[in-house]
């Protein structure tokens, strides 16, 4: 009963985990400028966290909006994007519409352990 018990309380956490995988962009096809901006600025906080010419990020390929700007953007900056080198650092990301602050936007990073996150209020028109 007991060994039950605890995993029921650990099995949440094991969800958390692996959320860190997801590639998710719900703004693109919405506002494109939009994923676009934030695509770029979340290339140059990685600037500030690794070195770009000697740091491989390992993320999967999406054609998203964000997904294209932002691997683009991480390649202009001199890093190396991988979907299969096992050395890489992790990299993934989430892209969405704030529920509480419609017309804001957030992105949530996450690379190598290290997790950031941006907002910034949605210009283009729907």
């Amino acid at each position: 009963m007991r060994t039950f018990l605890l995993a029921f309380l650990f099995l949440p956490l094991w969800g958390c985990a692996t959320v860190s995988s997801n590639l998710v962009d719900q703004i693109g096809t919405r506002y494109p400028v939009d994923a676009h901006a934030l695509a770029i600025e979340a290339a140059d906080e990685l600037c500030i966290h690794y070195y770009p010419a000697k740091t491989t990020f390992r993320m999967a390929h999406t054609e998203t909006v964000f997904g294209t700007a932002f691997e683009d953007a991480l390649r202009k900056r001199g890093f190396a994007v991988s979907e299969t080198e096992p050395s890489g650092v992790p990299l993934s990301y989430v892209v969405d519409e704030l529920l509480d602050a419609p017309g804001t936007a957030y992105v949530q990073i996450n690379a190598g352990g290290q997790s950031f996150s941006m907002h910034r209020a949605l210009r283009q028109l729907r």
